[in-house]
């Protein structure tokens, strides 16, 4: 085969260098169809042919294991962890976890162990292909064909969604080449002269596994690792616990599509998880990798020496206490890709932290060097391998070294090798734009502004970093109304930033320097903005307004709508930035965000503040300066962000001019050790780049600034209302008796309720209607009573219950919340201790209950078809029709839904009333909710009371009964039988995970969910009773 695969190879080169095109397309033709019908011929031969009754192929060496139990996998689609949406996953709130099993049975969910009946780890199939109702089989490349079986799952009890495993060869594939991709004309570019990847044509997804250790191996590797990724906004899941995780499915395709890999890097927390394996296991793995030409990165301890035959590790040092240590990079590895070979760097490390390879390494490529300081051993040990698959076909990245990654140099190669062992991408790229804001021009406390000598230091400052970053030019915020006060010296320095105006990018702040937030008034905003505009005028000084910059921090975030009218208003200001978004701290999860068409982007800090303008002052020393250049936290936001906006003041140019230094050094730096491509642009530019790579970000998300002491600061005094956020969400979904549980919670005289909108009543849908949310933290507030949840009140419910609870509640409904897709992240931001209540009614009713309200609301497409028809048929392209029947059926997908609240809140912040049991009984289920959001006691059966005119439960109010309105609790026509079926046929499988969730946050099941799966096991039943007689 392998013989043949190489003829045809070759002969297809020749014709491809002649010069008759028409033949030579004719001749490829012909051979290209010889070659398939000789591939079958030998597939048949040698792969399908006297295959024996366990599945294996008598005659390869790889054979096939038939399927051993069915995994069920936790969808991406539909369930989050609280930081999916900037590249990381948290685990630690004891929601839903990807890359953790949801498990049938007994089993507790998420997490631990398997279902009855689930075969061994060392037995546990690691590729699986999810067969989806309707879709046709999936089918392998036609190159693995022989070598793959499809066998049905005996353990598989989802009737409409067999599961079957796939087993692939442990070598490499018959066929397979390496091919180039852009990836690798990206690498070449800095001296790689190896193609790579042996990918056979199918897929990945950009994703990242972290493989980690059942014992906290590297306690720190976690939280490094996770937060290296998230910086380079590189989505990744997490497995535990085993060499292979649970969850290498590549996802179910498209028809006719070809499979796609869940996974584009394998990354282990510790090589061992890898070689002490079993072998099925690593088996498996290893033809995960080869293929979809997925790579590894790992890390290698002393204390498990063995890497591979002939390769072992050993300490680098013999002591755990700090030493120098001088380190260096290979400048012809293929690899590398962010880092340049920079010479040696001398750096302090911990040595109990570090190892070297030793043995026969000639199959792996160096990827970094280390040795002790000159006057002691002098050897040069290799501590970082690459392996180009010369091993066993899979190409690898060993790092001999604490996974911690405290240096930078260790956190880019890690980055780099990432991104080369993924056949997607994976990271950001080499461009950035370098810009430097200079706040607070004209103003300084006296005997702290600028010189002329300093102005012209200023001048000759970016003429030199221009040599280096194209274009770069200082952009400078000005105060109109200190100019020229101070000193005559500092006076003449800024009448020569004046003269000297046109050689920098003037943007503006106010003209006394107010911070916005202490002012609620848009009229004196107003003047004092026109006021500065006028003296930019007056001294001729180019001021483009598109970008503007707030003082001292105040009102981007979080917003003060008074500055972003004033700014639209006189200036026209469409871009700004803020180091306070999402928190000043950690940097690396700033964020950017849209807010009444000004485009708000992340701003970095570098060490440099107002006080710092003299070397003896400074924190630490010009060495801790240095350090912030060359590798700290300045050099790291460059690294990790492709648009830097970095933000200094204009003291920091005189004296000492430690502005200058630090701006030309960690711009050499840059140069010397890495590939980053340094560009400067207009900030207003710069701010649309940046929402150019990062759509994502354009909603904002709105964070209680009660929780936040830098936010609470420059929060206008008029809006801190702490404690005046609802603690209570009743969450829907639609049609399940949300208002009715409202108006009863309402009775207790503890609870109070948000005030009414003019479009939605009783419902804010403030966390699920975009248009609602952008209105703002403050028209959310401003809708709650002015009540202090703050106090707390000792509640007792039983003699060994006796907590502290807030003496008043808020309690806000809004039954879009459930099923809304960003509602549980919104919420959670904002209110992550907040109690969630939830009602399910059997779904099929739900969805008739729904189509009737649109009847009782005249709804012009429930007079152009039936209830039955809207269901049966495809709507695709009429909008009215098919919104209508998505409103009808998903919001009764409970288990998608309440998944993705599991994965924010977790089971005790959520309590799920059976819908049933509230219209037959409501008191007892009021009892319940009380104690659950843990209000004081009251008897509710003195409180509602059943309707004998409206057939169901009424509040007490004043001794009278208030029951809903005539659009609450209608009756009308029994549902078609037809459309029944077709409902419950629908909603079987959701109605099985739901039960399964459930059981899994020990929630007893609701009596109609209880009722269905009786009746469906008992149909089973019966057709397996007939189907044997």
């Amino acid at each position: 085969m392998s013989i043949l695969a190489r003829t045809f190879d070759t002969t297809i080169r020749v014709l491809l260098c002649r010069k008759q095109t028409v033949k030579r397309i004719l001749t490829v033709a012909a051979l290209a169809a010889a070659w398939i019908f000789f591939s079958h011929v030998l597939l048949d031969k040698h792969g399908t042919a006297g295959r024996r009754a366990d599945g294996r192929n008598p005659g390869s060496k790889n054979n096939l294991r038939s399927s051993q139990g069915a995994l069920t996998s936790v969808s991406a689609e539909s369930v989050h962890t609280t930081e999916d949406w900037f590249g990381q996953d948290v685990d630690s709130r004891g929601g839903v976890q990807v890359g953790r099993r949801v498990q049938d049975g007994n089993a507790d969910w998420p997490g631990g162990g398997g279902p009855r009946g689930m075969p061994s780890d060392d037995q546990k199939p690691l590729i699986q292909v999810i067969h989806k109702p309707g879709l046709l089989p999936v089918k392998s490349p036609k190159h693995i064909q022989r070598d793959v079986a499809f066998q049905p799952d005996p353990h598989n009890e989802r009737g409409k969604s067999p599961v079957h495993t796939v087993r692939l060869p442990s070598r490499r594939l018959p066929g397979t080449l390496p091919r180039a991709t852009k990836k690798t004309a990206e690498r070449d570019r800095f001296g790689s002269d190896i193609v790579r990847g042996m990918t056979v044509g199918v897929g990945v997804e950009p994703i990242a596994l972290l493989v980690l250790c059942k014992e906290p191996f590297f306690s720190l590797s976690l939280a490094d690792m996770r937060e290296l990724l998230g910086k380079h906004r590189i989505r990744f899941e997490i497995g535990r616990g085993s060499a292979s995780p649970d969850s290498f499915f590549p996802q179910a395709p498209s028809m006719g599509a070809e499979p796609q890999g869940r996974y584009s890097v394998i990354i282990f927390e510790n090589w061992s998880l890898y070689t002490d394996a079993p072998d099925a296991k690593r088996e498996d793995l290893d033809s995960y990798c080869r293929l979809y030409g997925v790579g590894m990165v790992a890390f290698v301890s002393p204390a498990y020496p063995f890497v591979f035959k002939q390769v072992t590790v050993r300490p680098l040092v013999d002591t755990t206490r700090n030493v120098s240590m001088v380190l260096r990079v290979n400048g012809r590895s293929p690899m590398l890709r962010i880092v340049r070979d920079g010479g040696e760097m001398l750096t302090s490390v911990s040595g109990g932290d570090w190892c070297a390879f030793e043995g026969n390494t000639s199959a792996f490529d160096p990827v970094e060097y280390a040795r002790l300081p000159d006057g002691a051993d002098s050897t040069e040990w290799r501590i970082s391998l690459l392996d180009t698959g010369r091993v066993d076909g899979i190409r690898r990245v060993l790092f001999c070294q604490h996974p911690g990654m405290y240096l930078w140099l260790h956190k880019a190669l890690f980055l780099d090798a990432v991104s080369h062992l993924s056949p997607a991408t994976l990271g950001l790229p080499l461009a950035r734009r370098f810009l430097v804001d200079i706040d607070d021009i004209f103003v300084a406390p006296l005997g702290t502004k600028m010189s002329p000598d300093d102005v012209e230091q200023l001048v000759k400052t970016q003429e030199e970093v221009r040599k280096q970053v194209p274009r770069f030019t200082f952009n400078l915020g000005f105060v109109g109304s200190k100019f020229a006060q101070g000193t005559p010296w500092e006076a003449k320095g800024d009448h020569h930033f004046v003269e000297l105006a046109q050689h920098f990018y003037w943007f503006p702040h106010t003209y006394t320097h107010i911070a916005p937030h202490r002012t609620w008034n848009v009229s004196e905003m107003i003047r004092h903005m026109k006021a500065n505009k006028e003296f930019a005028e007056t001294n001729k000084i180019p001021v483009s307004g598109a970008y503007a910059i707030s003082p001292k921090h105040s009102g981007v975030y979080p917003v003060h709508e008074p500055l972003y009218t004033a700014w639209r208003e006189v200036w026209g200001v469409k871009t700004t930035s803020t180091e306070e978004y999402m928190h000043l701290k950690p940097g690396y999860k700033r964020r950017g965000f849209i807010y009444r068409g000004i485009k708000v982007v992340p701003r970095q800090v570098c060490g440099l503040y107002t006080h710092t303008f003299k070397r003896q002052d400074y924190p630490g020393g010009i060495q801790r300066l240095q350090e912030t250049a060359e590798g700290g936290d300045m050099f790291e936001s460059i690294l990790h962000n492709t648009i830097c906006i970095f933000m200094t003041h204009v003291s920091n140019y005189g004296h000492d001019r430690l502005g200058n230094y630090v701006v030309k050094a960690v711009v050499d730096y840059i140069q010397r050790w890495t590939n980053l491509e340094l560009s400067y642009s207009p900030p207003h530019e710069a701010v649309s780049e940046y929402f150019e790579q990062h759509l994502d970000e354009a909603m904002p998300f709105w964070l209680d600034p009660c929780r936040d002491p830098r936010h609470y600061a420059i929060w206008s005094e008029e809006k801190r209302r702490c404690f005046n956020l609802p603690n209570v969400l009743v969450v829907g979904p639609q049609k399940t008796g949300t208002t009715a549980l409202l108006d009863f919670m309402t009775l207790h005289p503890k609870i109070s309720r948000n005030r009414n909108t003019p479009k939605h009543f009783e419902e804010m849908q403030f966390f699920s209607n975009d248009a609602n949310y952008l209105l703002g933290l403050d028209w959310y507030m401003q809708h709650m009573p002015l009540v202090n949840t703050a106090t707390n009140l000792t509640i007792t419910y039983n003699a060994s219950d006796t907590i502290e609870k807030p003496a008043h509640f808020i309690v806000e409904k809004s039954a879009t919340y459930f099923d809304s897709y960003m509602s549980p992240l919104r919420a959670w931001r904002l209110m992550p201790s907040v109690k969630v209540i939830v009602i399910l009614v059997d779904p099929v009713k739900r969805a008739y209950s729904w189509w009737q309200h649109q009847v009782a609301h005249k709804d012009p497409i429930t007079t152009q078809v039936s209830f039955r028809t809207l269901l049966l048929r495809n709507h695709r392209h009429n909008r009215a029709k098919s919104v209508l029947k998505q409103r009808c059926l998903f919001p009764g997908q409970y288990a998608v839904h309440l998944k993705r609240w599991l994965a924010f809140f977790g089971p005790k912040q959520i309590h799920i009333i059976d819908g049933e049991e509230l219209v037959k009984d409501p008191v007892p289920v009021m009892h319940a909710v009380q104690k659950f959001i843990g209000v004081q006691f009251i008897d509710y059966a003195q409180h509602i009371k059943k309707s004998a005119t409206k057939g169901f439960f009424c509040p007490v109010i004043n001794g009278k009964l208030k029951c809903l309105g005539k659009g609450k609790g209608r009756t009308y026509a029994p549902m078609e039988p037809s459309a029944r079926t077709l409902l419950k046929a629908y909603y079987a499988e959701h109605n099985k995970d739901l039960a399964k969730i459930l059981g899994s946050i020990k929630v007893p099941l609701p009596t109609w969910l209880k009722e269905d799966l009786r009746k469906r096991e008992a149909t089973a039943a019966a057709a397996g009773n007939a189907a044997e007689v």
